[in-house]
């Protein structure tokens, strides 16, 4: 034995905590009950969804062939390919009546009635929700992602330590990041600026660069360029530059190893920040908008498209 030569470190360690011993606190009862009650309306739905579809399956329909085909070729195919499957003459009628409707208000809107119904409905705030919703794609996406987001927060802080038992499990979780997310969840979007070294759920942050980019930058390159092209440009450029310049100075300051080798050191400095990674976003801004000015698609004839 006095060949080997052994130490003692100075690392802190725990006794393994099982699961079942962990208390249940406020955070653990939110989480059952939230999941609880978008769970059951859940499976409740699935299994009435599974009840009609094996109904539908069982009855026999007869649809005629002009119903068929008219199906089989309009542009919503693939929404009633189960109608044209296994039939259902009364809802195939009144689904091609509702979209003659929907087809009929589409085309008067845009092409016949347009500047008539522009002067009476145009200036009717309400209808704002309407003629701006093109630009207004990201916040849907912020708008459907936000809940998913908020309930993973939930159950990562109150649920994460009850899920699972193994060999690497923590022995102590209060040193899991999971207690950031009780601390300062609250600010979701924004974990890359606020307490960027004690970030809930540190994979979220791209999220928040996204938002950010979103909600900052592109509408003021949007502005520029359709106020003046060469200032939408000068403000890319600015962009770009400056985002070189600052992961330049940033990791010429702390000492920074190339490449990942200092990705622990780097990742609240570095990795998650706005302004070292506006530069990639901005590129792909004037892409985009090379793209929608000086992009012309080929034409394709019918010909082609039935080969």
């Amino acid at each position: 034995m006095s060949r080997y030569h052994v130490e003692v470190d100075k690392t802190a360690t725990y006794c393994h905590s099982s699961p079942d011993t962990l208390p249940t606190d406020a955070w653990f009862w939110a989480a059952i009950v939230v999941i609880s009650c978008l769970g059951i309306p859940m499976v409740i739905a699935t299994a009435l969804e599974l009840f009609i579809w094996l109904r539908w399956k069982t009855e026999t329909w007869n649809l005629s062939r002009l119903q068929k085909a008219t199906l089989r070729n309009s542009e919503e195919a693939e929404n009633v390919e189960a109608l044209v499957e296994d039939g259902g003459e009364q809802e195939v009628q009144g689904l091609l009546g509702h979209e003659t409707v929907i087809i009929t208000s589409y085309v008067d809107f845009r092409a016949d009635n347009l500047f008539v119904y522009a002067q009476e409905n145009f200036r009717r705030w309400t209808f704002q929700a309407l003629i701006s919703a093109p630009l207004s794609v990201d916040v849907f996406f912020m708008m459907s992602l936000t809940p998913a987001y908020l309930l993973t927060i939930l159950v990562y802080a109150g649920l994460f330590h009850h899920l699972y038992d193994g060999p690497f499990f923590p022995q102590k979780p209060d040193l899991l990041d999971s207690i950031y997310c009780r601390r300062h969840g609250w600010v979701t979007y924004l974990n890359n600026l606020i307490y960027p070294k004690e970030p809930c759920m540190a994979w979220s942050w791209y999220l928040s660069n996204d938002l950010q980019f979103s909600v900052i930058l592109a509408p003021i390159f949007i502005s520029l360029t359709s106020w003046n092209v060469v200032a939408g440009m000068v403000f890319a450029a600015a962009l770009i530059v400056s985002s070189i310049l600052a992961t330049f100075a940033i990791a010429y300051r702390n000492d920074y190893l190339p490449g990942s080798l200092s990705i622990v050191d780097s990742f609240d400095t570095i990795y998650v920040k706005p302004y070292t990674r506006w530069g990639t976003y901005t590129i792909g801004l004037v892409l985009g908008w090379i793209l929608l000015e000086q992009y012309t698609p080929p034409k394709v004839g019918c010909s082609q498209l039935r080969k």
